[in-house]
């Protein structure tokens, strides 16, 4: 009997996953226009991220799909974020900026958006940790 043979074969993404705006949120109207402004023959799906005083208005996802309707994108959905929320959320980012991040960065961000101040020797405490819990993923 012969073995089976592997290959590695890349693929391309012919439909990626595009959200609007890259950074921040967009008010309804911005979004909106994105949508208009994108172009017909990018083969893509679209998020957007959309901040609102309360709600979105009735028929968004609707309104979103009929103005890209005849272009080769789809919209996909609508990440819709209340502008208190928007506050507490300082510097939101995705995944991928996260992974990039310095692990101090990351809990000074995160203290800030407690409105709790990184002080000196919260730093060193923080560092004393991430330097203990570097030394045992080492080991491992």
């Amino acid at each position: 009997e012969e073995a089976p043979e592997v290959k590695e074969v890349e693929i391309n993404n012919t439909r990626p996953l595009i959200t609007l705006p890259e950074t921040g949120a967009a008010t309804w109207e911005e979004a909106k226009q994105m949508l208009k402004d994108y172009p017909a023959d990018n083969p893509s799906y679209l998020r957007l991220k959309v901040e609102v005083e309360d709600f979105l208005p009735s028929g968004a996802n609707a309104e979103a799909a009929a103005l890209v309707a005849g272009k080769a994108c789809r919209f996909c959905l609508i990440n819709a974020q209340r502008k208190n929320e928007a506050k507490k959320a300082v510097g939101t980012i995705d995944v991928e900026e996260f992974k990039k991040m310095n692990p101090i960065a990351i809990v000074d961000q995160y203290l800030k958006s407690q409105d709790i101040p990184f002080t000196e020797e919260l730093q060193e405490l923080f560092k004393e940790v991430a330097g203990k819990v570097n030394d045992l993923v080492s080991r491992e």
